[in-house]
């Protein structure tokens, strides 16, 4: 009889925790959606940049990046990816490839 009155509260605070977790998640993503672009390649790739004081988090399909600033503004690497942008344009070298990817902000 203790076994069924344990079940609910159980499943109970399984909710709670899991409720808890995505909202914690939601929070560590989100910020300044002004901050964040989307781009769209020739290709047909996909990234969205977002950013931040020192960095940009580039988030593509390969994974999620954190590039540094190189050249004032405009260029962020961490050394494997090269992020080139003026927030309209961006030219996008990921390893494995010989050519950076012609890209444009992808409108909403």
């Amino acid at each position: 009889m203790k076994a069924s009155r344990s079940r609910p509260r159980l499943l109970v605070t399984a909710i709670a925790l899991i409720a808890g977790a995505l909202a914690a998640g939601t929070a560590w993503t989100s910020g300044d959606s002004d901050s964040r672009r989307g781009f769209l390649c020739d290709n047909g790739d996909r990234f969205v940049v977002q950013f931040l004081a020192d960095h940009v988090r580039l988030r593509h399909g390969s994974g999620i990046f954190v590039l540094t600033e190189v050249e004032s503004g405009r260029v962020w690497s961490d050394g494997q990816r090269v992020l080139q942008t003026d927030r309209s344009a961006a030219a996008l070298e990921l390893p494995g490839n010989e050519q950076a990817q012609a890209c444009t902000a992808a409108t909403t």
